[in-house]
């Protein structure tokens, strides 16, 4: 124990200090870790730093020590004691009682005193153990015994008094840290930066004897330290023969045996252990915890994690490889076949894509592909192709998968590209699934990159037979479904739909459920049904959040839908969650798109200009997400036509009528001519123009009022309401009332009654009166948001600035001058002032705009 040390020894005071107050407090010290990882060294050092405190013996256990005649012999020679403190057995009636007069003996020597007991796992005769363990239980004060053993022997520890009397040093204390490693690889000559050093201390665990082998290893094979590191990762042959010599050869051959069958997974679980190595293997298990051999245990959502050091795995790995590499290829696929089944397929992929038979891969990717790239897995299964099985990625149905993905994350020109090159491919290259799957699941696909429109000119819907695979006829037919309802056939298209849940419930498909009840979702709100659209998407989330799903673009349609049920039917929503329909990211180009789309995007920024603070900024946002959303298409999950009217109102209300009449123009060269523009065209003209100049633009909209969805019918006959409520024209304003309401309350739409100024007003003054429809009323009017609009919200862009100019005391001709316009233009615009707030001259103008806070 004494003898000097051959290198400079590396300071760890932390260590030292632990050694110090063990040895002073708790007076037995267990050092327990593995060969190599420099116990003794640890203890020789600490003693050499502390020489002079404490007088100290060691004693190093060899078979021929292990012995009930020889050990107390060898213990009292070197504590330095007199012969005759050890007497003959059969006097004292066993090793107990020998231990007793040694205790005895060592009470009466002066000073403190330390017991070096090396290599103790080697203890194993029984005699000898009790003797032992009555040593460490009676051991006197300022008497301290320090144990170094690769495993704990076989005493009784639990008999100590634990809180008092032990302390446990393990190999995490021993290893040293990433600047250990550099200084300890410093004194072989071999200098590494902060990270070539924390990347060796990984790999090593720090563990010292690797270490110095690292160091020896770059010494004899310089150059860049990532390539070196690498290389001694592999692991170095002298790594190998430490591991083998030291570690795993000393094993018995069950324990050496399992070590291999459970070197094929980077980590397993005990019930794993025993799929690779049998019934027996968690007995195996235990009794390599037992003998301190190097693994890690953590949790993991509950279970066991078993992970092998880093070396120890490389080794082990490349012995059952090269050694019986049939024998790898079973473990590998039994591993695989675990995870499978355990619903971890990405843990199963390394697997199968090393395994040199294709069937397995092929086999995984037809039961999982589809299902992995809508749980969000996509770009990890195809990172794990292109590095383990690169040739796949020519495979027409692996660019069908690629496509799927680019479509899950809003890509939809990456996703035409794969469709491309999976249409290319498909003549030349053999593909892992059968050649019947490859037109329908194109046909598939292509539902989603079409830039499809309602539009009455559309072809029939592709027509696809199922192929008689659970996950791939759920696919087919979810997205097939979305096509009948795309061009018109909502009816079919809903139960083509419901089939698809029903066959991705049945086959334990969450991802493809949420997608087929998404889409039932927007369905119904096509159908205008908002409360159904509303109960659909709220099932969906629930789903989602049920089994845990990724985020993807179905759960992003699904809560875009909820939210905007709730916008139109005025109820309050999450700002936060409305905030994430518009996260975007980044292209190859450069230039960002929103994840959930452009759809979900408007709606999600259509909530927050309603939430938000700085409105302007909100509906700059908002007309350029509307703009991309008409340019680029993208029918779900709100048809842009459906969002249009929402968009218009904002920008009129941030008062930028010709921007929302460049919006309005854009949106029916793109779409059409369709009564929902025509009323887009006519609210523009009523804000910006007075009543008058809308005249001509409501009437053809009226005579068309049926052809509108609720909503913009509400709309419509709110603004006729608002319109005419002037003069003696009250029986138009109740038409247009009941005309809203009989519109409005079947689905409880309360948005129009909260967008159209005036509206409130209107159904003050009429309030009671309405029948059935006066709870839908009375709702309305107590609303949170229900205020009762400023006057300034029915006033033109041009009546108010020729109402700023009033308080100046100008005449009408000059401010004309002032604003480059004719005098009959301004006094046009004070008519319209004047008849906005009931008064009939300047001064009560005046009066009203301060009173109303608008001046």
């Amino acid at each position: 124990m004494s003898a000097p040390m051959s290198f400079t020894s590396i300071e760890n005071p932390a260590l030292h200090d632990r050694f110090d107050a063990a040895c002073a407090g708790t007076r037995v010290l267990l050092v327990c870790a593995a060969a190599g990882t420099g116990k003794t060294t640890a203890v020789t050092d600490w003693l050499r730093r502390r020489a002079g405190a404490r007088a100290a013996g060691g004693l190093t256990v060899t078979a021929e020590v292990d012995h009930p005649e020889r050990f107390f012999d060898a213990l009292a020679d070197c504590l330095g004691l007199s012969p005759e403190t050890v007497v003959p057995q059969d006097v004292l009636h066993g090793p107990t009682g020998v231990a007793g007069q040694v205790v005895a003996a060592l009470a009466r020597l002066p000073g403190p005193m330390t017991l070096i007991v090396d290599d103790a796992h080697l203890l194993t005769d029984p005699l000898v153990l009790a003797g032992f363990e009555y040593l460490l239980q009676h051991a006197p004060p300022g008497f301290a015994v320090v144990v170094c053993a690769r495993f704990e022997p076989p005493v009784r520890w639990h008999g100590l008094p634990l809180a008092a009397r032990l302390t446990r040093i393990g190999a995490d204390e021993l290893a040293f840290s990433p600047a250990q490693v550099r200084e300890l690889c410093g004194q072989h000559g071999c200098h590494l930066d902060d990270r070539a050093a924390a990347e060796l201390a990984r790999l090593t665990g720090g563990w010292p004897a690797l270490v110095r082998i690292a160091a020896l290893h770059f010494v004899a094979h310089p150059g860049e330290p990532g390539v070196a590191l690498a290389a001694f990762a592999h692991p170095a042959p002298a790594v190998s023969d430490f591991l083998r010599t030291e570690l795993i050869g000393p094993l018995p051959p069950p324990l050496r045996q399992f070590l291999l069958y459970t070197a094929i997974p980077e980590s397993f679980t005990p019930a794993l252990a025993e799929a690779l190595a049998g019934p027996g293997a968690r007995h195996l298990l235990r009794e390599l915890e037992r003998v301190n051999f190097p693994l890690s245990r953590q949790l993991d959502e509950g279970e066991s994690q078993l992970t092998h050091h880093p070396l120890v795995h490389a080794h082990l790995r490349d012995e059952i490889r090269y050694a019986t590499p049939g024998l790898a290829r079973e473990l590998a696929l039994r591993t695989a076949a675990f995870h499978d089944r355990a619903g971890r397929p990405l843990a199963a992929l390394p697997h199968l894509l090393t395994e040199p038979s294709v069937e397995p891969i092929a086999d995984f990717l037809r039961r999982r592909g589809i299902v992995l790239v809508l749980d969000g897995a996509g770009p990890a299964l195809f990172d794990a192709i292109t590095e383990l099985r690169p040739a796949l990625n020519d495979d027409p149905f692996v660019w069908l998968l690629r496509a799927v993905d680019a479509l899950a994350h809003g890509d939809r020109a990456g996703a035409v590209t794969c469709l491309e090159l999976a249409h290319n491919g498909s003549g030349t290259t053999t593909s892992v699934a059968p050649a019947a799957w490859l037109a329908p699941l194109r046909q598939a696909v292509a539902v989603d990159t079409a830039l499809v429109r309602e539009t009455a000119d559309q072809p029939d819907p592709p027509q696809v037979e199922a192929v008689g695979h659970a996950g791939v006829d759920g696919y087919l037919a979810t997205q097939l479904a979305t096509a009948q309802v795309l061009y018109g056939n909502r009816i079919e298209g809903s139960r083509q739909l419901r089939r698809g849940l029903l066959l991705a419930t049945g086959a334990n498909q969450p991802r493809l459920a949420l997608r087929s009840l998404t889409r039932l979702a927007a369905t119904a709100g096509l159908d205008d049904a908002v409360t159904q659209m509303r109960e659909r998407a709220g099932r969906a989330l629930v789903l989602a959040a049920d089994h845990t799903l990724a985020p993807s673009s179905d759960t992003a349609h699904a809560l875009a839908l909820s939210l905007y049920g709730a916008f139109l039917q005025g109820d309050s929503w999450d700002a936060a969650q409305a905030a994430t329909l518009s996260v975007t990211r980044e292209q190859p180009d450069g230039s960002t798109i929103p994840v959930a789309g452009w759809s979900a995007d408007v709606v999600g920024r259509l909530l927050g200009f309603h939430t938000g603070t700085d409105r302007h900024d909100a509906a700059a946002g908002l007309r350029h997400s509307m703009m991309a959303l008409l340019e680029q298409g993208g029918p779900l999950p709100v048809a842009a036509e459906g969002l249009l009217p929402h968009v218009v109102r904002v920008l009129l209300e941030v008062r930028e009528p010709r921007t929302a009449q460049l919006l309005i123009e854009h949106a029916g060269a793109v779409i059409g001519a369709t009564p929902r523009i025509e009323l887009c065209r006519a609210t523009s003209a009523l804000a910006e123009n007075g009543r008058a100049a809308a005249q001509q633009l409501f009437a053809p909209v009226l005579e068309q009022s049926e052809a509108l969805p609720p909503i913009d019918r509400a709309t419509l006959w709110l603004l006729y309401a608002v319109r005419s409520d002037t003069g003696d024209r009250r029986h138009r304003v109740r038409r247009g009332l009941d005309n809203a309401l009989a519109a409005a309350t079947p689905q409880q739409l309360m948005r129009p009654f909260l967008e159209v100024p005036g509206s409130i007003a209107l159904l003050d003054d009429h309030a009671g009166s309405f029948g059935d429809h006066e709870a839908f009323v009375e709702r309305v009017r107590h609303h949170t948001q229900a205020r009762r609009p400023a006057v300034e919200n029915l006033l033109t862009a041009a009546e108010m600035t020729v109402l700023r100019h009033l308080p100046s005391g100008r005449t009408a001709e000059q401010i004309a001058t002032a604003l480059g316009v004719s005098v009959n233009t301004v006094k046009t615009h004070m008519r319209g002032v004047y008849a906005k707030f009931g008064v009939h001259s300047r001064p009560a103008a005046l009066e009203r705009a301060r009173r109303d806070g608008i001046l």
